[in-house]
């Protein structure tokens, strides 16, 4: 949710340098935004299983539906002959139910799907069966040349069978692959320049990074060597001028690098942080690297110089048997030292620790707790402690015996699986988990991941045994409860407050209440990291304007981002609320924009009746046809619990773009649930065409 997807992104650019008109949806951060407060848990680490288990999805997607019916809409709106969805585990089932209602519709539509959770046969196995003859074509591994080859062969009519790095399932029977050999050169690729995403949906105001393809490690419990051919590093001036770009074109100073070593070829590292200080490229950035006597204190110096500000380490265990069973490339003691010397430069630390790997007993185990006790100066935070989960296409997986695995449920597979010896079970793997997040809660270290409770999707079956069949409401309330019901023994901060050394409460399910909010300290101001160009238009907006004497404006940059404009404090979000970005928001019960607390955090509740609040919206629509302004009349609706909604006026678009003002006072629904929604829609359904609210801005009078 913090930031965009990279993948998406890099095929998005290379289509377009090529001349190829292409148009993004994220679908994931859609349902994200526009779904239920209650239920952005599900978007938590522990509890990604609920997107996997058949019985909580269904129970899901009946909550989802109508923000699916909407994704399904905008693309058959669309003059797309193919759509492709990079899907990632584990969103296969809501990526089935939008390619079903699509198909439903307009068969004619060409489907591809790659990324990891269909790269092989047996991930892939969940679409050839649920999606039968629906998916035209599955791209696997690296999709830029791939796709080039689809839209040429589609456009000449020609088989998309004999395309390398395609293959194809049709009447129960795969086509013959031919793997697409992967460029030696990644810098052919263009660098994603994130043009037609709407950077302000995503929860951090920063960009990932890719410095490089593949991993220089060879780890048994991870597919990255199965995904990627080989380790391919981009240069560093390629690498350099894509962190100039985001800079200057999207304002963007803080930086993720996703690769699964950042640190796999020393040298171009050395040289990207040498061209960052040369440049005087104020940035911030961060990544995973692996532990390396090579890290030495000067290139640790100089990459904190350059911005980093945190480095993430996969020690995973304190045990050498251990991590040479995982196929590490370091022992304990090139750990240490790494650390230290991180540590002593005044780097961060965030460290990867697994539980329960192959080999590990419980004298490999105790090493790791002491290795925990041992270098806890060095630790800013445990990243993830995990019990080794088995993921397909993993050699951990795929070569079991060899490892002393037995599976013992087929359907849970990844967790219930025991060692050869019996020693190594679930049981025993929980256990050990809950004794390593005692002892961090013990020596006071923040912890941010763990799958500790990731299958407790399963108890949703308690449901299903005896009695009548529980309602939908039973259902959903019970699903909820299990979201919610995170240990209170585990801590889940945000990463940023670590580093700032700010305390964070466990997390919470939240509860907001107009009067629980007025009670709230108000945030800390701060300046953002990118400026808005909307703040002036909006500051002589306010001063144009008689009849406003005291006003609380707002513009949410993001949860921790805010701006304070003269005497104005900010409390309402504005542009960056429109729901689903560049949606097609007309024509549809989804149709909405979601305004926060409109300004309206009450000082004294129960005395504001009869206070006025403008609320200011700049909409812009455009037709059909890419770009080109459309006029016509639409009508604007208000609602205070997203689900009755007022008519509140009407108005006529005229060209690209309009500021509508609209006055109305506040009353006991307001007060009651301190939430405004507003969407916008034309008159008779004449289907103008795509609509944005541009803006939307609260003005509370007091």
């Amino acid at each position: 949710m913090d930031n965009p997807p990279t993948g998406i992104a890099y095929l998005s650019t290379f289509l377009e340098s090529k001349g190829i008109r292409v148009e993004v949806f994220d679908f994931n951060i859609y349902v994200h935004n526009n779904t239920d407060d209650s239920l952005k848990y599900l978007w938590h680490f522990e509890n990604k299983n609920f997107w996997r288990n058949d019985y909580t999805f269904d129970i899901l997607k009946q909550h989802i539906n109508q923000l699916i019916d909407y994704a399904a809409r905008r693309i058959l709106d669309s003059n797309a002959t193919i759509v492709g969805f990079s899907v990632v585990d584990p969103k296969e089932r809501i990526t089935i139910e939008l390619i079903k209602r699509i198909k439903e519709k307009i068969p004619e539509k060409i489907i591809l799907l790659g990324g990891p959770a269909c790269s092989t046969e047996d991930s892939r196995k969940i679409f050839v069966e649920r999606l039968p003859n629906l998916v035209d074509a599955y791209v696997v591994n690296e999709g830029e040349d791939t796709l080039l080859d689809i839209l040429d062969a589609c456009k000449k009519g020609k088989p998309l069978e004999n395309i390398p790095g395609l293959i194809t399932h049709k009447n129960g029977k795969y086509s013959s692959y031919s793997p697409r050999p992967h460029k030696e050169d990644v810098d052919e690729f263009p660098f994603p320049t994130y043009r037609g995403f709407d950077l302000t949906q995503y929860t951090t105001q920063s960009l990932t990074l890719e410095w490089s393809r593949g991993c220089t490690a060879n780890c048994a419990f991870c597919k990255i060597k199965g995904l990627w051919e080989g380790y391919r590093y981009r240069e560093p001036e390629n690498i350099v001028g894509e962190i100039e770009y985001h800079v200057r074109n999207n304002g963007i100073t803080k930086f993720t690098v996703t690769d699964p070593t950042f640190n796999g070829d020393i040298k171009k590292l050395e040289k990207v942080c040498d061209l960052i200080l040369q440049k005087n490229l104020k940035i911030k950035w961060f990544g995973q690297a692996i532990p390396s006597n090579r890290m030495t204190t000067e290139l640790l110096t100089k990459m904190k110089k350059s911005g980093c500000y945190k480095i993430e380490y996969g020690v995973e265990s304190g045990s050498d048997k251990v991590l040479r069973n995982m196929r590490k490339p370091y022992t304990r003691e090139i750990i240490e030292g790494t650390l230290k010397r991180t540590h002593e430069v005044g780097i961060p630390i965030f460290i990867f620790t697994m539980i329960g790997y192959p080999g590990e007993g419980e004298e490999e185990f105790q090493m790791t707790l002491d290795f925990i006790r041992k270098n806890r100066k060095y630790l800013t935070a445990v990243k993830s402690v995990n019990m080794l989960h088995l993921i397909d296409d993993t050699d951990v997986y795929e070569k079991r015996e060899e490892f002393g695995i037995k599976i013992l449920d087929e359907a849970f597979r990844h967790i219930h699986w025991v060692s050869d010896n019996g020693e190594n079970t679930y049981e025993v793997r929980k256990d050990r988990t809950k004794r390593m997040l005692a002892l961090l809660k013990e020596l006071d270290i923040p912890m941010l991941e763990t799958n500790l409770k990731e299958a407790k999707e399963a108890t949703m079956l308690a449901l299903e045994g005896g009695g009548s069949e529980p309602s939908f409401e039973e259902k959903f309330d019970f699903f909820k409860k299990q979201i919610a019901d995170i240990d209170g023994t585990l801590y889940h901060p945000n990463p940023e407050s670590i580093l700032s050394g700010e305390k964070e409460e466990p997390t919470q399910m939240p509860e907001k209440t107009v009067e629980a909010a007025a009670q709230a300290p108000q945030p800390l101001l701060a300046k953002p990291e990118r400026q808005n160009p909307i703040y002036s238009k909006i500051k002589r907006f306010i001063e144009e304007r008689k009849t406003v004497d005291t006003v609380h404006l707002g513009i949410r940059k993001s949860e921790l981002s805010h701006e304070p404009l003269g005497s104005w404090v900010i409390k309402t979000p504005a542009e960056s609320m429109c729901y689903g970005g560049k949606d097609n928001i007309m024509h549809g019960e989804n149709a909405r924009a979601f305004l926060g607390w409109a300004g309206i955090v009450l000082k004294t509740p129960g005395t504001c009746f009869e206070k006025k609040i403008d609320l200011v919206l700049k909409i812009k629509i455009w037709d059909n046809s890419f770009g080109q302004a459309k006029s016509g009349p639409i009508k604007i609706f208000l609602s205070y619990d997203n689900r009755e909604w007022f008519n509140i006026g009407g108005v006529t678009i005229s060209g690209h773009q309009k500021w509508i003002v609209y006055r109305f006072s506040i009353n006991h629904q307001i007060l009651r649930s301190g939430r405004v929604w507003v969407k916008i829609d034309d008159f008779e359904n004449q289907k103008l065409g795509f609509g944005k609210i541009i803006s939307t801005i609260g003005l509370y009078i007091e």
